[in-house]
């Protein structure tokens, strides 16, 4: 089930935090993406430079060096891909299978509107 409409969040950095919440329901780890807005540019932050942490859902960036500049803002955000892996002509098909199947097109119909 996913309770929430919002696929992305957006901090104010304040120079020191290197620590931020994703508080949203998500398919996969690699579907949250990570962007610094710096001085009106935004970057786009590979994957190998930050951490998610799935127990506490929050995203560490930097792994190494300073921290994201004050001012900047640091926007993570849900990118679903938008895949079918399901294979429904497997005889065990069951309703957990059919909420997964669900709640991933739940997740991408929010990305897109987002």
């Amino acid at each position: 089930m996913i309770e929430t409409k919002q696929s992305s969040i957006s901090y104010t950095a304040d120079g020191v935090q290197t620590q931020w919440e994703f508080p949203y329901s998500y398919f996969s780890v690699d579907d949250i993406k990570l962007f610094i807005t710096q001085n009106g540019t935004r970057t786009q932050i590979a994957s190998a430079d930050y951490t998610f942490n799935v127990t506490t859902k929050k995203v560490t960036y930097t792994l190494t060096g300073d921290p994201v500049a004050a001012g900047s803002t640091v926007e993570l955000t849900r990118q679903t891909d938008i895949t079918q892996l399901e294979d429904s002509s497997i005889q065990n098909f069951n309703s957990n299978d059919v909420e997964r199947i669900a709640d991933k097109l739940t997740l991408i119909s929010q990305d897109l509107k987002q």
